[in-house]
């Protein structure tokens, strides 16, 4: 596992992070419902057991995330479709790059965070491909 030395500041984490929350700041909404992604465990030696436990937990998450997207689309919200952007289709676990622990984050994972919200919240309608703006 990798720790950084210290913390960086938002602007070195991301470039125009903080320029986007001034932006978001004067938004009237305010609210951009986002999927969970998912998580990367080791089942490999956990036997049967393991694995089902996985496959209940994927299938709790796609359920959750079907509640995200369907209350955003009832609401004519834009969202984001965080758990697809980050996840390895293979296993449908959280992809490497997104995670040093399997669960939280690292700065790619914000990083590509921050560029979905901008893309669904100020760039012009159907800027990339996670999520969606309904009007």
């Amino acid at each position: 596992m990798r720790y950084l030395p210290s913390r960086p500041s938002s602007s070195a984490a991301c470039g125009g992070a903080r320029k986007s929350v001034r932006l978001a700041s004067g938004w009237s909404n305010g609210s951009v419902p986002v999927t969970v992604p998912s998580v990367r465990v080791e089942v490999s030696g956990g036997g049967s057991e393991a694995e089902a436990w996985l496959e209940q937990y994927l299938e709790r998450r796609r359920v959750l995330n079907g509640l995200i997207r369907d209350y955003a689309v009832s609401k004519h919200l834009a969202w984001v479709d965080l758990f697809t952007a980050t996840v390895d289709p293979e296993t449908r676990q959280l992809a490497g790059p997104y995670s040093n622990d399997g669960l939280h984050l690292t700065t790619a994972g914000y990083c590509l965070l921050a560029r979905l919200l901008y893309d669904r919240v100020f760039a012009k309608p159907g800027a990339g491909d996670q999520g969606g703006r309904m009007s």
